[in-house]
């Protein structure tokens, strides 16, 4: 009996399925801009694709983004975008800090945390990444 099968039929026995990553399932998350600081209380948009394999847009998921930082980690829900494997979110930061926001894909274990987006009173020189 080949690893997949044996695999299948364990799960059956267990009443589990099979973990996608034991099918070689993965998925890639590609952010459009990544500011490098906003301004406390002014909201934002975080575009991003998933695909898996890096190569094929996978729509019909539930990303959420983690977001750590200054206050206490907040979790958002990301909604669908315009494309397929195409998600979105309206992140506003409320306090001066700098935060770290973490993409949780909804396919496996798939995630990215993005570099340090400092959140300020009032708007400095600076752009997105």
């Amino acid at each position: 009996m080949n690893t997949a099968l044996l695999s299948l039929a364990l799960a059956a026995l267990v009443g589990t399925g099979p973990a996608p990553e034991s099918f070689g399932g993965w998925a890639s998350i590609s952010v459009e801009k990544v500011p490098d600081q906003v301004v406390t209380g002014k909201a934002f948009e975080l575009v991003f694709v998933v695909k898996q394999h890096g190569k094929t847009p996978l729509s019909g998921l539930k990303p959420t983004l983690e977001i750590k930082g200054a206050s206490p980690v907040d979790r958002i829900a990301a909604e669908p975008g315009k494309e397929k494997g195409q998600y979105k979110a309206t992140v506003v930061l409320s306090t001066v800090g700098s935060y770290f926001i973490t993409i949780h894909s909804g396919f496996a274990d798939s995630r990215v945390t993005l570099p340090a987006i400092n959140a300020v009173a009032v708007a400095t020189q600076g752009g997105a990444r």
